[in-house]
């Protein structure tokens, strides 16, 4: 089919739909067998496919960055959906077994995202940010590569996924969020039900992630992250993470923190831990500054190797075991500091429990 200069475009029923090179305001194709392109479309409004009958695969990226369609609303039943396009792109309600879009351009949803398997989005050509939280999403396996385009996601239940970007990422809501090897400015997780690693974060700004409302655990030590900056809120879940390099954590709370990294812990947030925290610098010596902020810890556990420990506690600290060339440790309110292992340090250990009535 070619249509040149034209209103609206419909097609009722066809079988295998061949586009060659056209224009149109609207194109509509009501039921077909599979849809391809041969030439660059020109849609100034929307594009609406429908292939589902028949599960036949969508695949309008046959011509490389030089579709220009406004508004794309496909349904592949158990086909595949592809596009590329040369300008920014809409996307209504989707429907596919899998889903690619390289867009020159920003990618925004304002319909509804429904993708069995992967969606596989690039918009690093023109560094567009991908919008997907108009709408709540029901995605798998989400890979993006943005360029310097921030990521905004809001999904229905659980997630695979793996951003290439120099923007940031936020998630407004997800399940149980798996985090591929990325690399990413901040990393935002409003809410979401668990969150766990299964490759390398590189965050050159700060992580910050929320599971409090299911109380699900934070799980970051399946894989060596280089993360600058993490604040978590796991409620009664755990957080675990580990670094390759200094970590400075901000508001934390848990019912149980542990951190191994090559480098320093420092506190720029109050850190709240039920249970047991447990520290390891040794790998690099790192120091472990706990001080900036007074902390609810309950039990410490820390290995420095020969790095210098510092903690300021609000009430009673029991200390596991320990490893630092010097430690200092004060506590700001009503407590006590006791002792539940082995405390070795090499150098000089302050204890200040003055501040008790």
């Amino acid at each position: 089919l070619q249509v040149d200069g034209a209103g609206d475009v419909t097609v009722d029923s066809v079988g295998a739909l061949t586009l060659n090179a056209g224009s149109m305001t609207n194109l509509t194709v009501t039921a077909a067998t599979s849809v391809t392109d041969a030439g660059a479309l020109i849609i100034s409004d929307t594009a609406n496919i429908n292939t589902s009958v028949a599960g036949g695969n969508i695949d309008l990226a046959n011509t490389t960055d030089s579709h220009l369609i406004t508004t794309l609303i496909a349904n592949s039943g158990a086909g595949t959906v592809d596009v590329d396009t040369n300008a920014a792109l809409f996307l209504g309600n989707i429907t596919a077994s899998a889903f690619t879009a390289d867009i020159n351009g920003a990618l925004t949803d304002t319909g509804r995202l429904t993708v069995s398997g992967l969606t596989d989005i690039d918009t690093s050509t023109a560094n567009g940010v991908v919008t997907f939280n108009t709408n709540t999403h029901s995605l798998n396996t989400l890979q993006v590569a943005s360029g310097s385009g921030d990521v905004l996601i809001n999904e229905t239940d659980g997630l695979t996924l793996q951003t290439t970007t120099t923007g940031d990422v936020t998630i407004d809501s997800v399940g149980a969020l798996t985090l591929n090897a990325s690399s990413l400015n901040d990393l935002t997780i409003t809410a979401a039900s668990s969150v766990t690693d299964a490759g390398a974060l590189t965050s050159t700004g700060s992580v910050s992630v929320d599971t409090s409302a299911a109380n699900g655990n934070i799980d970051l030590d399946n894989n060596v992250h280089t993360i600058a900056a993490f604040s978590g809120n796991a409620g009664t879940g755990t957080i675990d993470i580990l670094e390759l390099d200094d970590l400075n954590l901000g508001a934390t709370t848990a019912s149980a923190l542990t951190i191994s990294s090559a480098g320093n812990i420092t506190d720029t947030g109050v850190i709240t831990v039920s249970g047991a925290t447990t520290l390891d610098t040794s790998t690099g010596n790192g120091n472990v500054d706990l001080d900036n902020n007074t902390h609810a810890l309950n039990s410490l556990a820390v290995n420095a190797g020969t790095g210098t420990i510092t903690v300021s506690e609000t009430d009673d600290l029991s200390l596991a075991t320990t490893i630092g060339s010097s430690l200092a440790v004060t506590v700001t309110g009503n407590g006590d500091v006791t002792d539940t292992g082995v405390i070795t340090v090499s150098g000089t250990t302050t204890i200040d429990t003055s501040a008790m009535e």
